[in-house]
């Protein structure tokens, strides 16, 4: 990717952000590496202290999660959007966008849900399990989001093929109902 098309900002003034849980991804190193060479400000985001990426010479912030024993690492993912954002918080305050009434507030905010994260998980598995028997009928997985979500949605894609080995496709809310959900039958 061209990292600055417009050249309307020094490469310097550019900072690429690269992550990799294991901290070994070689693309995700390579990335490092060339945004590197090109001038640019790097940060690299990993869970991993013994990383390839932590022993090399990049700045690295480190995911507080944990090591996941199953493929599908959804830990890692949400402890990275919850990374990123406090990082954009921070970054908005110290750049002056975001004043320190404003911050405290979103930080507050942020407790709060992160107190509530336990809740969700049992709001999920019980859904799971009310709905058991028809998933395990599935053929095929839709996932919709939208907003800021489509995202999400495209990371339960990823998750749910590597869970079920079923066909998963995410896409973005508005996208799926005018055409994609006309794919789909009772399977």
């Amino acid at each position: 990717e061209d990292t600055n098309p417009s050249t309307r900002l020094d490469n310097e003034e550019i900072l690429v952000i690269c992550i990799s849980q294991s901290g070994n991804s070689s693309s995700t190193l390579n990335d490092l590496k060339k945004a590197q060479e090109q001038g640019h400000r790097v940060l690299g985001i990993t869970e991993n202290r013994q990383s390839r990426m932590s022993k090399e010479n990049y700045p690295v912030l480190y995911l507080v999660c944990e090591e996941e024993y199953v493929p599908p690492e959804t830990r890692g993912y949400t402890v990275t959007l919850l990374t990123a954002y406090m990082l954009t918080l921070y970054t908005a305050q110290k750049s002056g966008l975001l004043d320190k009434q404003t911050l405290a507030d979103k930080l507050s905010e942020t407790e709060s849900f992160t107190e509530f994260f336990d809740r969700y998980i049992e709001e999920s598995s019980l859904w799971f399990d009310r709905n058991r028997d028809e998933l395990y009928l599935a053929e095929k997985i839709g996932i919709t989001g939208y907003g800021l979500n489509y995202g999400t949605a495209i990371e339960a894609q990823l998750k749910l093929y590597e869970c079920t080995h079923l066909p998963s496709v995410g896409y973005e809310a508005e996208e799926f109902v005018h055409g994609h959900v006309f794919a789909y039958d009772s399977s």
